[in-house]
């Protein structure tokens, strides 16, 4: 683990200044002259950006204690409720849709790491259906169970109609179109509110969290435990898959403390001394790329106003607006397509990545997990200079350090 998150680094620090990189759609020839010819500039003076200084030193990540990392029942515990879950998996009285419902709460919850080898089977053996047209249809082949079925097929790497948020450059329609729409149905359900039913309101907080940021892009861990909260209220939620979530969460939260204190004792300046297979920045990939542009251009967005106010150069949005003449607003909304245009590329590149590539599972993960990283640093401000006011600091304390509560857990 911490070695991807080191590697992810390093690549990204290599490939924003390869020859062969280009960011797209504009140049800034306002920025090819910042200075006049009589002022003199004393360029051996580094600017001093005033950043806060990092909550997070060597001797505190030392310091961390987790009160479950001695606790042997907890382990003997997940692993009795991991099994008690592989025979859900593999009940035959399961519909389509209990099947399709689980896997998908299997994931959010962050345990179907576990079962990757059933769930693979129990999707290939849908898209078989599929491909034969032999299903049978019930009461329960409705819209919801085609829509997550498509996405959960999409997302395990079957070749499927287009889903949302995990399109290609290639589907056209689907970006033009359907995600427009279905984004503006979900805004309207929003404003709409609710007639106070429990599940109408579990529909519109979910509602309300895909609007901040599609699921696709979003950090695993921190959405896992943002879901075991959002489940442990949920009217027909199950009680052993909440148990083997947040003692599962817990104890992997532990490998991640141990991560982090060999991670901080590496010295910097000793990138040169890394094994062969840990540079991997030499080795363009233009799925490292697709990453390297997202964190590139949402770092440009969360970051300009304290960067500029420091007397910092043109970012990409006030570069758009020297050279179109666009608004602030509109500038912003350019950049965030961008965004979205590179995750389609991204997502084209995962699917290669599949099916054709020389390129390991773990590598392409690593890629895709730096552009939801960015996009969680920078989603409310420059979460690495200003980390109070960005909710880092809240998130690495509800990832990396305080566990989940197992009050009441047998």
């Amino acid at each position: 683990m911490a070695s991807l998150y080191m590697t992810s680094a390093l690549i990204y620090q290599n490939v924003i200044t390869h020859n062969n990189f280009r960011l797209p759609s504009f140049i800034c020839r306002s920025m090819t002259k910042m200075t006049p010819d009589n002022v003199s500039v004393d360029v051996r003076r580094r600017r001093s950006g005033n950043y806060q200084p990092s909550p997070w030193d060597h001797s505190y990540l030392l310091s961390i204690n987790n009160k479950y990392a001695k606790d042997q029942e907890k382990v003997i515990a997940r692993d009795s409720l991991k099994e008690k879950v592989r025979k859900m998996l593999g009940a035959e009285t399961r519909s389509r849709l209990e099947q399709l419902e689980l896997i998908d709460d299997l994931q959010k919850l962050g345990i179907s790491y576990h079962f990757e080898v059933e769930i693979n089977n129990i999707l290939m053996e849908f898209h078989h259906q599929n491909g034969r047209s032999i299903r049978k249809y019930d009461k329960e082949e409705d819209l919801h169970a085609t829509s997550l079925e498509i996405r959960l097929l999409r997302q395990h790497g079957f070749h499927v109609s287009e889903a949302s948020y995990l399109s290609t450059k290639s589907d056209t329609k689907l970006r033009e179109v359907i995600r427009p729409f279905a984004t503006e149905q979900i805004r309207k359900f929003v404003d709409s509110g609710h007639d106070g039913e429990t599940c109408n309101l579990e529909v519109r907080e979910k509602a309300i969290h895909a609007l901040e940021m599609p699921y696709h892009w979003r950090m695993r861990r921190l959405e896992t435990r943002w879901y075991i909260a959002v489940y442990e209220k949920k009217h027909d939620m199950n009680i052993v898959l909440l148990e083997f979530a947040k003692i599962d969460f817990n104890i992997v939260q532990i490998a991640h403390q141990e991560d982090l204190k060999y991670v901080s004792s590496w010295d910097v300046n000793r990138l040169d001394e890394l094994p062969e297979y840990m540079s991997l920045s030499q080795h363009r990939q233009e799925i490292v790329r697709c990453a390297a542009t997202i964190l590139r251009l949402a770092n440009d967005l969360g970051t300009s106003p304290d960067e500029l106010a420091r007397g910092d150069v043109l970012k990409s949005a006030q570069c758009y607006m020297h050279e179109t003449g666009a608004s602030e607003e509109e500038a912003h909304a350019h950049v965030q397509q961008m965004i979205r245009d590179t995750w389609d590329e991204m997502n084209s590149e995962t699917k290669t990545a599949r099916t054709s590539s020389l390129l390991s599972r773990g590598f392409v993960e690593a890629a895709v997990n730096l552009a939801r990283m960015s996009q969680c640093m920078y989603q409310y401000g420059d979460g690495h200079g200003c980390p109070d006011k960005a909710k880092t600091v809240e998130r690495v304390m509800s990832l990396l350090v305080n566990p989940v509560p197992l009050d009441g857990l047998n």
